[in-house]
């Protein structure tokens, strides 16, 4: 499943994110592919992995199961939705369309955004689900709102769920809040 975190900077879209990533790695033994530095075990997120289902076969071998999360903070950096024309990589179609076969029933691959058209076509046609995340007061309780959209089948957004969260329930300290996220040459060039 793909789903990725919509929101401003601040909004928590990060941090929610990594808490999906924590909560799946420490009470289901998945495995975290990632682009961000964590302070739990993790494989970091590589340029091979966008360009062959090799590197996930390698994974399987190495950890015996199919539970991984390909996890990507700032995701247009990769795949910005101005990059989709003459000079598109074929590596980001194949992740995309392969990204459930790879990962087969177990797998998810998550991403996070600041504004849902600034990302490659390809991706957001196959999002399952977009979680709009904001930081607001409720009840005098500062909580991040979580919007939970998915597509109809004319390919409409709608509404699906609404949460707030306590703002407390979210852990910052796994992950560098400040970190600048790396790319590639290639993927610099598009």
């Amino acid at each position: 499943m793909i789903i990725g975190w919509i929101g401003s900077q601040g909004s928590y879209k990060t941090a929610s994110m990594e808490n999906v990533c924590f909560l799946y790695y420490s009470e289901f033994n998945y495995v975290i592919i990632t682009n961000m530095n964590l302070d739990y075990p993790h494989e970091k997120l590589n340029e091979q992995l966008f360009k062959d289902s090799e590197s996930i076969e390698k994974l399987k071998k190495k950890y015996g199961h199919s539970r991984f999360i390909i996890a990507v903070d700032e995701i247009h950096l990769l795949m910005d939705s101005r990059q989709t024309s003459i000079n598109a990589k074929a590596g980001k179609t194949f992740i995309i369309s392969q990204a459930r076969k790879m990962l087969e029933e177990d797998g998810h691959f998550l991403y996070t955004t600041q504004y849902f058209n600034q990302i490659d076509i390809r991706l957001r046609m196959n999002t399952a689900f977009i979680i709009q995340c904001a930081l607001e007061f409720i009840n005098f309780q500062e909580v991040v709102y979580w919007r939970l959209y998915k597509e109809n089948y004319k390919g409409d957004l709608q509404l699906y769920r609404k949460m707030a969260i306590p703002k407390e329930f979210f852990t910052l300290g796994r992950y560098e809040r400040y970190q600048l996220i790396e790319t590639s040459e290639d993927y610099k060039r598009g």
